[in-house]
């Protein structure tokens, strides 16, 4: 019997006539050149190294992961969308051609590069996006390079967006920035099938000599809001100490216990008190606020 158990079209086969029953079957592959699933299985798979050799070289075989669209071309003309799986065609008389887009969420890095704001300052600005292929065929039909595209249009939307906002507008709201971009790109990505999902900046970079000025205006501000915050307290202190001092003014005994509180204080501090006048000396003559508020 023959060993080559595959034949191309227009081609002739013989075997030898023996008691083994002998099966041969023909395919039109002219417009159905897809093999089933069990077929393709059986062939490449089959235990005779030369039936295994001869179905490689007579099959294309593609495989196409979960979460991605195939797309089958044949003689250059897409014929079919595939889905995830294995999926085996028969090459004879055609020229195969297998494509596929990944339609997963997928994450783009758009790297910082020189751009002048409103008022001609030049920074580096880092950008994280987040996409996704909802419309594979539109992706394919209209676009030669999907990825390229999308990152192009990010670089230009950061450019316009930044061209027009001050350095000072542009640290005080970053998510202004972002929504900017985003509602920039997402509407031309959608006509080709792709959904931005969002958009980040991920790091504002400023020259050496802007980051030293901003320092010291920063600093300049944290300092004069200490200022303002210890005048508000030494402003609040005065302002309790002249309420303590009326109600002790008509109240001889807050008066008198106010004192005794300073000697305590006083006594509590120094390790030798020389008193004249004993007891009554260091209780009435030590400490006499009444005198003081007089002068």
């Amino acid at each position: 019997m023959s060993r080559n158990l595959i034949k191309p079209p227009a081609q002739r086969g013989a075997c030898w006539q023996s008691q083994r029953s002998i099966e041969v079957r023909k395919l039109d592959i002219s417009t159905d050149y897809k093999l089933p699933k069990a077929l393709a299985s059986q062939l490449l798979t089959a235990k005779d190294a030369t039936l295994r050799a001869a179905a490689l070289n007579a099959l294309v075989m593609a495989t196409i992961p979960e979460g991605h669209t195939g797309f089958l071309e044949v003689d250059g003309e897409q014929r079919e969308i595939l889905t995830a799986g294995t999926h085996v065609w028969w090459q004879f008389n055609h020229t195969i051609k297998v494509t596929q887009l990944d339609c997963r969420l997928q994450n783009m890095e758009v790297n910082g590069q020189e751009i002048l704001t409103k008022d001609r300052v030049g920074l580096r600005i880092n950008l994280s996006a987040m996409w996704q292929i909802v419309d594979p065929q539109q992706v394919k039909t209209a676009l030669a390079d999907h990825k390229d595209y999308l990152y192009r249009e990010l670089q230009l939307a950061l450019r316009a967006v930044v061209s027009t906002q001050t350095l000072d507008e542009l640290l005080a709201d970053k998510n202004l920035l972002n929504q900017s971009i985003q509602q920039t790109v997402a509407e031309k990505a959608a006509a080709y099938g792709i959904d931005l999902k969002t958009v980040g900046a991920r790091d504002i970079v400023l020259p050496g000599d802007m980051k030293a000025i901003l320092a010291q205006v920063v600093e300049a501000e944290k300092r004069a809001e200490a200022n303002l915050i210890r005048r508000r307290e030494e402003t609040q202190e005065t302002r309790s100490l002249h309420n303590t001092a009326k109600v002790m003014e008509g109240n001889p005994v807050l008066l008198r216990l106010k004192e005794l509180e300073i000697l305590e204080k006083i006594t509590g501090r120094i390790s030798t008190l020389n008193v004249y006048g004993g007891l009554d000396g260091v209780m009435n003559d030590l400490v006499k606020l009444t005198d003081k508020c007089k002068a």
